[in-house]
């Protein structure tokens, strides 16, 4: 019998493997998905590599730390 534990690592190791690779670095920063850059392609690049997609995150960090700093 195989254990529900040995599935759920299975699946996430199938979901992290391949071309999905490099989303795995945007879910794990935390940011949210921008909507604009779904509806533009921003992000089809991006996905095709983890440079490119450490980038924009880097990017979009960058953005949200300026927008929290900003006084009011």
């Amino acid at each position: 019998m195989i254990s529900i534990t040995y599935l759920i690592s299975s699946f996430i190791c199938h979901l992290w493997s391949g071309p999905r690779a490099p989303e795995r670095i945007y879910v794990e920063s935390g940011l949210p998905s921008v909507f604009t850059f779904t509806c533009d392609g921003s992000y089809v690049d991006p996905m095709r590599s983890d440079t490119e997609l450490k980038r924009i995150v880097e990017r979009l960090s960058s953005a949200v730390d300026r927008a929290a700093n900003v006084d009011w």
